[in-house]
């Protein structure tokens, strides 16, 4: 009886890792298509943001951010964050997860403060982008100024990125250094 109960417990504990690793292969984005979209963006070239084409869409958010910011919201599986104050969170708490493979988008593309931020909530997510950035090429490092950020560098690249990790949300910074 022992034997068929331990049988049980390590099948689904297999099953389960095979769907994370499925969900996780499930997202749209990659990191070196993030890092090659942040370069040609930051290099005065433009940049065509690739998240269209990812089912992600377009948001909308006249009350709480105006042509001028030069920013652009974008979701995959998101809705809006009927509770948020802008006096009170920093922008991407404007979204709300409607299930574990959303994902949102704050691209500032003008001004002096070019990056793109992407926020999503699943651990899964992070795991991927994590080991995409290590097989590229980039080194991990702990923030010496935040000690819930990672830091992915890779030497004699522009750009970088920062692993911003919440005990509810991740924010990856992708950012020119």
């Amino acid at each position: 009886m022992k034997s068929i109960v331990i049988a049980v417990v390590l099948w689904c504990a297999g099953a389960f890792a095979v769907l994370a690793q499925d969900f996780a292969n499930g997202v749209p984005l990659s990191a070196t298509e993030l890092l090659q979209y942040e370069r040609t963006k930051t290099s005065g070239r433009g940049g065509i943001p690739p998240f269209k084409k990812y089912q992600f869409e377009r948001k909308r958010a006249t009350k709480f951010i105006t042509e001028a910011d030069s920013v652009q919201l974008w979701g995959y599986h998101i809705a809006a964050n009927l509770e948020y104050d802008r006096t009170k969170s920093p922008l991407y708490r404007v979204f709300k997860k409607k299930d574990m493979k959303a994902m949102a988008v704050i691209d500032h593309f003008g001004g002096e403060h070019k990056s793109c931020d992407i926020i999503f909530w699943h651990k899964q997510i992070y795991r991927r982008y994590a080991t995409q950035l290590r097989r590229a090429g980039f080194e991990l490092r702990q923030s010496e100024k935040y000690t819930n950020v990672l830091e992915f560098r890779k030497p004699d690249v522009s750009v970088g990125v920062d692993m911003e990790i919440w005990n509810d949300i991740y924010i990856m910074h992708v950012k020119l250094l």
